[in-house]
C-alpha cells in the first residue's frame, strides 16, 4: 500500500487506541487517596502498550496476507482511485505498481459501460459488499474473465478493498460443458423414446433430461427428479436396487445394460437402461451417467408376438416342408418354427434361432438383402414373396418366403412374419430343365431341318436359325410375318386348305412338297411336315419342320431325265436288234427256205427227205427270229400304241404256253 494510505490507517488506529486510552483511564481511575502501582502491568499505560504493539502485529500479518494472497487485491476509494495492489494484481493486468497506482478502476476494463458493474456498484453502496463476474482488459489488449469479491473496509472514507480472481480457465470449462450440454440435449430431444441422468454415490440427480414425448408418455416431468435422490423417487426395495446398480458402476468402472421396468405416474413401464462410469483425468469414477430408453411398445409388442407365435406353433406343427419365422423391426428372431423334416434336412433347431438376430446368421451382402426386405415391409405394410438361398449345417438350401407385415394393437407394424417353403428339389429340377431347354435350343439352333412355329392366322411365331440360313431373313424380321407372304403364290390354296382343315381337326397329307421365295426371290423347294399345338383340346399354333429338297429335286429330275435317256436308248438298241435281226438273219433265212426248196426236186434219189426236213428247220428258224424281233420292238407299239401292243403280247403269249391270261388297264 501506498505510504500515504499506510499513515492514514496507523493514524486512525492511533486515534482509536487514544480514544481506547481515555475511556480505560476513566474507568480505571483510583480511589482517593490510593495509586495503583507501575510495576503492576494494569495501568493504562501498560494497556496502550499492548494496544499499540496488537495492532502492529496485526499491520504485518494483514501485509503479509495482502502480498501473499492467490487473488488479486486492489484498494480503492469510492472515486476508483486505486490507492494500493499487490504483486498478484500486477501480473493479471501486465503492469508494474507505480503503472497501476496511477490509473483509476474503470480504466482496468474493457472500456465503456458494462451493465454488471453498474449493478455491482449500487449493490456494494447498498449492502456494503458484492460479489459479481465480469471482464478486465490486461496491458497487452487481452480480455480475461474475473470474478470480483468487494467490500468497504472504510464505509466513512469510502475505502474499498476488492478481490480479483481470474475465472478464464473456469469459463472456457463451463461453456464447453454448456456446450456439451446443449449438444447433448439437442441430441435426446431428437430421439423421442429416450431420457438421460447424471447420478452420483449417493443416488443424487444432479443432471436431468428426457424427451417432451417422454414426459408426455410418463406423466412425469423430467425437472421433478432434479436434486433428488433415488431413494426419494421409487419405493424402498427398487430404490435399493438402482442404488446397488450405481455403486456397482463406481466400484467396477464397468458400463451395465439392462432392461426393468419403472413405475411412473402414468403406469409400469419397459426401460433398456445404461449405465456409465464418467471418470475424471484420473481415472476416478465421479458420477454415472444413466442412459434410457422406452422399450414399453416392443416388449408389448414381444409378448403378443410370444402368443401368437404359440397359436401359430399350434397351427403349423402339422405342416411339411414348411419353416415359419418372425422377425421384430431391429431383425431379431422373436419367433422361429420348423418343421421336423426340415430339422433334419438342414441339421438346425428352431430352438438355436430364436432370439438371433438376422446380422449374426449371414455376411454382410447377405444381411443388407434381408434388413431391406424387413424394412420395406416395416415402412409400406405391403407382403412381399421373394426367392432365398440360405445356408444351414446340412449346406445350401433354396427357400421361397412370403412375407407379411404383423400389426399391434393400435394397428401399428410391429414385426414381420416370413412363411418359408423349401423348394430346393424344385429349383433343382427347374435346373435339369433349364440345361435340357439349352441343349434344345442349341439342337434347334444347329440343325439343318427348319423348325418353325406359326398361329392360328398364319404368322410366324418361332423361327430358328436354318430358317434364316434358307430364306435369308433375320429372325426378328419374319416375326410377325405370315408363312403365305414367302410362299410361291401357286401353293397358296393348297396352306390355306391345310390351316382349314387343321382347325377342322382334320388330318392333313403328310409330306408336303412346296415352294417359297427367299429374300433374294429364288424358288426354294421345301419338304413339310406340321403338328398342332394344342393347350387341352383346343388348337392354339401349328408347328412345322421343313427340310430344304431343291438340290434334291435337282437330282431326282436329272435322275429322271437319265432315266429316260436310257430307256430311249435302250428301245432304240431293241428296234436296231429287231431290225438287224428282221433284215439280216430273216432274210438269210427265207432266202436260204427258198433255195431249199428249189433244190429238192432236183436231188438225186436217195436224198428227197432230208431236204425237206431242212426246209421244215428253216421255217422254223423264221418263226423264232420273227419273234424274237416282235419282242424286242413289236411293230404295234409304234404304230397301234401300248395298249394294242400289250393285247398282241398276250395273245402270243397264250399261243405259246397255252396259259390263260387276262389284263386290264386302269382307267377302264
Amino acid at each position: 500500500m501506498t505510504d500515504s494510505f499506510w499513515q492514514a490507517q496507523i493514524q486512525a488506529l492511533r486515534r482509536q487506541v487514544s480514544r481506547l486510552g481515555r475511556q480505560l483511564r476513566d474507568a480505571g481511575l483510583p480511589r482517593r487517596g490510593h495509586r495503583p502501582s507501575p510495576a503492576s502491568g494494569h495501568g493504562p499505560q501498560a494497556l496502550l502498550s499492548r494496544a499499540q504493539q496488537a495492532m502492529r502485529e496485526s499491520e504485518h500479518r494483514y501485509r503479509a496476507l495482502f502480498e501473499q494472497s492467490s487473488d488479486a487485491v486492489v484498494i480503492s476509494d469510492s472515486e476508483g482511485r486505486l490507492l494500493d495492489v499487490n504483486g498478484r494484481a500486477c501480473a493479471l493486468w501486465g503492469y508494474t505498481r507505480p503503472e497501476m497506482l496511477a490509473m483509476k478502476a474503470h480504466e482496468l476494463g474493457p472500456g465503456g459501460e458494462l451493465p454488471q458493474v453498474d449493478r455491482a456498484g449500487r449493490q456494494l453502496c447498498d449492502q456494503g459488499s458484492v460479489v459479481f463476474e465480469t471482464v478486465a482488459r490486461t496491458a497487452g489488449g487481452a480480455i480475461v474473465d474475473v470474478e470480483i469479491i468487494a467490500a468497504y473496509v472504510d464505509r466513512e472514507r469510502g475505502i474499498i478493498q476488492s478481490l480479483i480472481r481470474d475465472i478464464s480457465a473456469r469459463k472456457r470449462d463451463q461453456d464447453a460443458l454448456r456446450h456439451r450440454e446443449e449438444h447433448m440435449r439437442a441430441v435426446i430431444s431428437a430421439v423421442h423414446d429416450v431420457g438421460m441422468f447424471v447420478v452420483d454415490y449417493d443416488g443424487r440427480m444432479t443432471f436431468v433430461h428426457a424427451s417432451e414425448e417422454l414426459e408426455r408418455k410418463y406423466g412425469m416431468p423430467a425437472s421433478d427428479c432434479d436434486g433428488k435422490r433415488v431413494d426419494e423417487l421409487y419405493a424402498p426395495p427398487e430404490a435399493r436396487k438402482r442404488l446397488e446398480m450405481i455403486r456397482e458402476v463406481f466400484r467396477t468402472h464397468q458400463t451395465i445394460r439392462t432392461e426393468m421396468t419403472t413405475p411412473m405416474p402414468l403406469g409400469l413401464f419397459w426401460q433398456e437402461v445404461t449405465l456409465s462410469p464418467m471418470c475424471d483425468d484420473q481415472g476416478r469414477v465421479q458420477s454415472v451417467l444413466i442412459f434410457l430408453r422406452d422399450i414399453h411398445e416392443r416388449k408389448l409388442a414381444q409378448e403378443a408376438l410370444r402368443e401368437q407365435g404359440e397359436q401359430l406353433r399350434a397351427i403349423i406343427a402339422g405342416l411339411q416342408g414348411m419353416m415359419l419365422v418372425v422377425v421384430d423391426g431391429s431383425g431379431q428372431r422373436q419367433f422361429v418354427h420348423i418343421s421336423p423334416e426340415l430339422e433334419s434336412r438342414y441339421q438346425i433347431r428352431a430352438a438355436e434361432l430364436v432370439g438371433v438376430p438376422v446380422q449374426e446368421s449371414y455376411d454382410a451382402e447377405e444381411v443388407a438383402r434381408r434388413l431391406g426386405y424387413l424394412r420395406g415391409i416395416m415402412e409400406t405394410g405391403e407382403p412381399l414373396r421373394v426367392e432365398l438361398t440360405t445356408k444351414y449345417p446340412g449346406g445350401t438350401f433354396f427357400q421361397e418366403a412370403t412375407c407379411s407385415p404383423i400389426r399391434g394393437p393400435k394397428g401399428e407394424i410391429i414385426a414381420c412374419m416370413a412363411v418359408l417353403r423349401d423348394i430346393t428339389e424344385q429349383k433343382k429340377a427347374q435346373e435339369a430343365l433349364r440345361r435340357s431347354k439349352e441343349q434344345l435350343q442349341y439342337i434347334i439352333d444347329n440343325t439343318s431341318e427348319i423348325i418353325f412355329q406359326i398361329d392360328l392366322e398364319g404368322r410366324f411365331t418361332f423361327g430358328n436359325k436354318a430358317v434364316e440360313r434358307v430364306t435369308g431373313y433375320r429372325g426378328d424380321e419374319l416375326l410377325g410375318r405370315t408363312w403365305l407372304e414367302i410362299t410361291a403364290p401357286e401353293y397358296h390354296a393348297i396352306l390355306q386348305e391345310r390351316m382349314a382343315r387343321r382347325k377342322a381337326g382334320l388330318s392333313v397329307a403328310q409330306p408336303l412338297e412346296y415352294e417359297i421365295l427367299d429374300r433374294q426371290g429364288r424358288r426354294i423347294m421345301l419338304e413339310l411336315t406340321t403338328t398342332g399345338v394344342y393347350e387341352g383340346d383346343k388348337l392354339v399354333a401349328v408347328q412345322g419342320m421343313a427340310r430344304d429338297i431343291t438340290e434334291r429335286r435337282r437330282a431326282q429330275q436329272a435322275l429322271r431325265k437319265a432315266r429316260q435317256m436310257l430307256v430311249h436308248a435302250r428301245e432304240e438298241e431293241r428296234r436296231r436288234l429287231a431290225g438287224e435281226l428282221h433284215d439280216s438273219i430273216g432274210q438269210g433265212l427265207v432266202a436260204l427256205q427258198l433255195s431249199s426248196r428249189v433244190l429238192a426236186p432236183q436231188a438225186p434219189v436217195g436224198d428227197g427227205v432230208g431236204l425237206p426236213r431242212l426246209s421244215d428247220q428253216v421255217d422254223a428258224l423264221i418263226r423264232e427270229v420273227r419273234g424274237i424281233c416282235h419282242g424286242l420292238y413289236p411293230p404295234s407299239l409304234e404304230s397301234l400304241g401300248l395298249r394294242s401292243a400289250l393285247a398282241q403280247l398276250e395273245r402270243d403269249f397264250q399261243g405259246q404256253t397255252q396259259v390263260v391270261t387276262s389284263y386290264g388297264v386302269a382307267g377302264d
